[in-house]
């Protein structure tokens, strides 16, 4: 959530590489050797090879993955049972890609070894093997992030007989890295000042709310069993995350938390990313009544949401560069400024001049 208030408020390891980067490594599962004549290079995202006698086919043939970092504490979670419990659980969200391997001879499929050359990004974990189909089951989870540099990934996974690469696939690690929309970011920077007449489309309805740390918006750290009323002029924006190679985040991060930083500490705004790689920020001017932190079980909480909504009392622009995190991945702040109008209006301006409304 953002807001604006009128009142204060290739060596051998096993081993799979920490989030921070990656080590050359070649590792390998369930395999024991036997006669195979054939050999194949390891390049390019799927091979089998040259010669009859053994083959293994990946399906994707390119292998995308990722991971999430687990998050920290969230603001207020120990001191309010408001605080949303969900958010350390959508935040630390167990992302894989399973890759069936089909391999020839399907009589010698237990005796593949599956493999993992050059810089080491991924674990794999096996699921099935079937002689029967000639089949290899795997869960491949990212480890650390593919540069950006490396669109066609530097890890291969190899499916290997008697030493001899049958078939191979190469793995990318994709990670959340910035907002890449609706405002361009990098642009020329855009000062705010003043308060411009409300572009059109700008107009909202102030709705009275009853807010704590597990609604949407959010109001964090509040006392146990308080909730905050304000009436609000709210702008849902719908933000776009993109990956290190600036595409659309992949759809496997679909679910994943959105958090943002406010006074230090991470909190969640209870909103999740799309299979398209976006979220709704509800980003909001609001005025607040006096009391404006009551029991959540008072009358006055109750009654709140049908009262008279207040009325905007000023007008402005101010900048708002807010920390965001996905799924415990820092991908940089919202740069933009928020301004509204005493006609009812909030709107958004890109660094670029652009209007979101």
């Amino acid at each position: 959530m953002s807001s604006s208030s009128s009142s204060p408020g290739s060596s051998s390891s096993s081993s799979s590489s920490s989030h921070g980067g990656g080590s050359s490594s070649s590792s390998s599962w369930m395999g024991s050797s036997s006669s195979c004549s054939s050999s194949s290079s390891s390049s390019g995202y799927s091979s089998s090879s040259s010669s009859s006698a053994c083959s293994a086919v990946f399906d994707p043939s390119k292998v995308k993955t990722g991971f999430t970092i687990p998050a920290g504490p969230v603001a207020g979670s120990s001191s309010s049972s408001n605080s949303s419990s969900s958010s350390s659980n959508s935040c630390v969200k167990d992302i894989k890609r399973r890759v069936t391997i089909t391999v020839t001879p399907k009589g010698r499929t237990d005796d593949f070894e599956i493999n993992i050359s050059g810089i080491s990004r991924v674990s794999v974990t096996e699921i099935s093997r079937d002689s029967g189909t000639g089949k290899i089951v795997i869960d491949v989870r990212g480890t650390s992030a593919t540069p950006n540099t490396k669109p066609n990934g530097d890890t291969t996974i190899e499916a290997k007989l008697d030493g001899h690469v049958c078939g191979s696939a190469q793995a990318v690690v994709i990670v959340p890295k910035s907002i890449c929309g609706p405002c361009h970011y990098g642009t020329s920077s855009s000062s705010s000042s003043g308060t411009p007449a409300c572009p059109p489309g700008s107009h909202r309805t102030p709705e009275n709310l009853v807010l704590d740390g597990t609604t949407s918006p959010a109001f964090i750290n509040l006392p146990t069993g308080k909730v905050k009323l304000i009436t609000a002029w709210i702008a849902w924006v719908t933000m776009e995350v993109c990956d290190q190679f600036e595409d659309s985040l992949d759809e496997m991060y679909e679910g994943c938390c959105v958090e943002e930083k406010n006074r230090g500490n991470w909190y969640p705004i209870n909103q999740a990313i799309t299979s398209d790689g976006k979220y709704q920020d509800p980003v909001m001017w609001y005025q607040e009544p006096d009391p404006s932190i009551v029991d959540a079980d008072s009358q006055s909480a109750e009654d709140w949401p049908a009262e008279q909504a207040l009325t905007m009392a000023s007008s402005a622009c101010a900048p708002q560069r807010i920390p965001v995190r996905i799924c415990g991945h820092e991908i940089g702040k919202t740069d933009r400024w928020l301004c509204h109008r005493q006609l009812d209006c909030v709107w958004i301006v890109c660094p670029d001049g652009a209007i979101v409304v």
